[in-house]
């Protein structure tokens, strides 16, 4: 089943350019990051974490875990056990297989630093630093030491080889091993039995009074409230031999405990325990606990990660991938924000299709997106009716159309903020005022199964149907006729309309056009390798893409002929299609040959500028950069009409000048200029031209 793409609420005009039409697109896949195996958390003073992964080395993630980035530059080895940052913001990551590496620029770049580790030291378990910044790792062949940053190790002690390490305020280490705890007052070099002998200890936790909390591979729990002289057991409520891989505490005291199958926390210093089960899968390693200063609590698990914002009450999954077995729609609001409607429910890009959302609890069929003027946006069902947000996607509604519609393949609005909702077996609805109350459209509209709906500038309503083809209504929708002429399949699966209102319609006999309002249609397939259209759009210069199960074609003559440009789609049997504000092409899968539903993004825009110079422009003029956000290279565009004195300079945050690009008198003419941020750290910044009277600033996001 396929969905419409009525009109694009995501382009932007530019004007006065010449573009390079026949380029080919390159695709690249855009579906996050698919995190599982989860071994190390470690949390900077930001409040950013640096997860160490078992598969796929170590990403950052920012904005309280919303936003992922691979930061894996340089690592030889992506098996990363455990990550510590020292109190200079060096960064040490022990690899299993690889022995140690260190970043010096917050993750952007490792380098390996093992002088003194052997063969069997480059199995790396723990990686601790102490309050003077000397730096123990536990490997397969003891534990080793570094007083020099990393630079080289000295072997201290070859029987602690799978243990956890702590250190007090005493300034003396503390080991968890599998024969109790041990501890050491002088930086390593010797080691006394601390208590808890025959206990096979893999987790340590230390309070800020204090009190010691050590957690055994049996299941069990122990607290020690004189520096480990004695313990006692307090595993009330755990169950056993659930392997207590990590603790953690919250500024609050509230302790938490992640096992080999549960999340539990306790309230009264770990006398008794409680399951956490809301939003937390059963049966996962929770490998790793870490909470910031406002007492959020991260976990990583063998599946990814999870935090909590109300103390453990409830926790949400944290990675930004997408997955689903299909792509049915897609559309972007005027933040540039995508939404796509999968199989399983609204997913939301905040980052150009970097990463992903899943927006709440609904985890059915989602076969039609549209935003409103206001960005109300409605997700329609497949026998639940219709949603809505009025939230950018946080929180949903269900609305009640009608008692007998609970299925609606699409969804289109008009210039007037109408929504227009085209159900199964149920002719088509409208409603105006935001899905609160809804009028049953049916008169002259004969075929009761509506899959497509497109509007033009006139606010003309064209209807696709599953057995007679298209109706049209230039009355808001009050009454239909049939404007079927010269269609061969009268199945219609998506309408649009192009810049001179002609429309061009996706049928099982492939592509056809109309020049005049849906009176007569002609086919236009020439160049095409299938018939099944799924969807077609267009930019804002008239090229027309089209997405088939074999792929995307491209037209810039109207449709008349197309073109293959499906180079790097992976999975070819594409559904909808939507280009954002910074005109890049995004196009969903359907599942295919055992490929799931994967989400493509051209690797540049797709209305790009050749020829800069030879048109001469009527008005001043800064374009949005592109790409945006970019890594390490960004194209800025300007114009001016006559000639003048340009400047155009670059700022951060604070207002602080950070380049100076263009400070010279230009002819009348239209310019590109090309910035390279590469000695910049990630962020967000400004780019100001003045010309004469004519002032303009707009942002720009590095994204490294």
């Amino acid at each position: 089943m396929r969905i419409l793409k009525t009109f694009l609420v995501c382009l932007i005009i530019v004007s006065s350019v010449v573009f390079n039409v026949n380029a080919q697109i390159l695709w690249e896949t855009v579906n996050g990051h698919y995190v599982d195996k989860i071994n190390s958390l470690t949390i900077d003073l930001n409040g950013n974490l640096y997860v160490g992964t078992e598969y796929d080395g170590i990403y950052f993630v920012s904005d309280n875990g919303e936003k992922w980035r691979q930061k894996s530059n340089g690592l030889t080895n992506q098996n990363i056990k455990s990550i510590q940052l020292n109190s200079t913001n060096y960064l040490f990551a022990g690899s299993y297989g690889g022995g140690v590496f260190r970043s010096s620029d917050n993750g952007e770049n490792w380098i390996a630093v093992n002088n003194g580790l052997n063969s069997i030291a480059m199995y790396v378990n723990r990686v601790f630093i102490n309050s003077n910044n000397e730096i123990f790792v536990v490997t397969n062949d003891g534990l080793y030491r570094s007083v020099n940053n990393g630079e080289s190790w000295a072997e201290i002690n070859n029987a602690l080889t799978e243990n956890v390490l702590l250190g007090n305020s005493l300034n003396e280490i503390l080991a968890g091993t599998s024969n109790g705890i041990f501890k050491s007052t002088d930086n390593g070099d010797t080691w006394d039995t601390l208590g808890l002998n025959g206990v096979y200890v893999i987790s340590l936790l230390i309070k800020t009074d204090g009190t010691l909390y050590a957690g055994s591979y049996a299941g069990d729990v122990f607290r020690s409230r004189d520096n480990g002289a004695n313990w006692i057991e307090v595993s009330d409520g755990i169950l056993p031999y659930s392997l207590i891989y990590s603790l953690g505490i919250s500024s609050d005291g509230i302790l938490y405990a992640g096992t080999g199958t549960h999340m539990y926390r306790s309230f009264d210093d770990g006398n008794n325990w409680i399951t956490i089960t809301n939003g937390l899968p059963e049966n996962y390693s929770f490998n790793s606990i870490v909470i910031d200063p406002s007492n959020k609590v991260f976990v990583g698990t063998q599946q990814g990660m999870f935090k909590s914002l109300d103390n453990g009450e409830s926790f949400m999954y944290l990675n930004d991938h997408f997955s689903s077995f299909n792509v049915w729609d897609m559309d972007c609001n005027s933040y540039n924000q995508i939404f796509v409607g999968a199989s399983n429910g609204v997913f939301r890009s905040t980052n150009y299709g970097e990463g992903w959302k899943k927006m709440g609890d609904y985890s059915n069929d989602i076969y039609a997106i549209a935003i409103d003027h206001n960005d109300n946006i409605f997700a329609s069902t497949y026998g639940d009716g219709i949603l809505r947000s009025s939230n950018n996607g946080e929180d949903w509604e269900q609305i009640t159309v009608s008692t007998t519609a609970v299925s609606f393949p699409s969804l289109a609005i008009n210039s007037n903020n109408d929504i227009f909702a085209g159900s199964y077996y149920d002719n088509v609805y409208r409603s105006t005022d935001s899905g609160e109350n809804w009028t049953h459209l049916t008169n002259g509209l004969t075929d009761y199964y509506v899959w497509a709906l497109g509007i033009n500038s006139n606010d003309h309503i064209f209807v696709g149907t599953n057995y007679q083809g298209i109706f049209r209504s230039t009355n808001n929708g009050n009454s239909w006729e049939r404007k079927s002429e010269g269609l061969t399949s009268n199945f219609i699966s998506t309408i649009t309309v192009d810049l001179n209102d002609n429309l061009l319609i996706g049928t099982q006999d492939g592509i056809f056009k109309s020049t005049d309002n849906a009176e007569s249609w002609y086919p236009v397939n020439n160049g095409l390798t299938t018939l099944a259209i799924a969807d077609i759009i267009l930019n804002d210069n008239g090229t027309i893409y089209a997405g088939t199960d074999d792929g995307v074609f491209q037209s810039t003559n109207g449709g008349e002929s197309w073109d293959s440009t499906s180079n790097g789609l992976v999975n070819r049997n594409i559904g909808p299609l939507v280009i954002d504000k910074n005109n890049y092409l995004f196009a969903g899968s359907i599942l295919n040959a055992g490929l799931s539903g994967q989400i493509y993004r051209s690797s540049n825009p797709i209305t790009g500028v050749e020829n800069f110079n030879f048109i001469n422009p009527t008005i001043y003029s800064l374009s949005q950069n592109y790409p945006n956000p970019f890594n390490p290279t960004t194209n800025i565009q300007y114009a001016i009409s006559s000639k003048e004195y340009v400047s155009l300079k670059i700022f951060d945050v604070l207002g602080i000048e950070i380049e100076t690009l263009v400070n010279e008198e230009k002819s009348a003419g239209q310019y590109e200029i090309n910035w390279n941020a590469v000695n910049l750290p990630s962020g967000v910044y400004f780019y100001r031209m003045q010309a004469g009277d004519y002032i303009q600033t707009k942002k720009m996001v590095l994204l490294k």
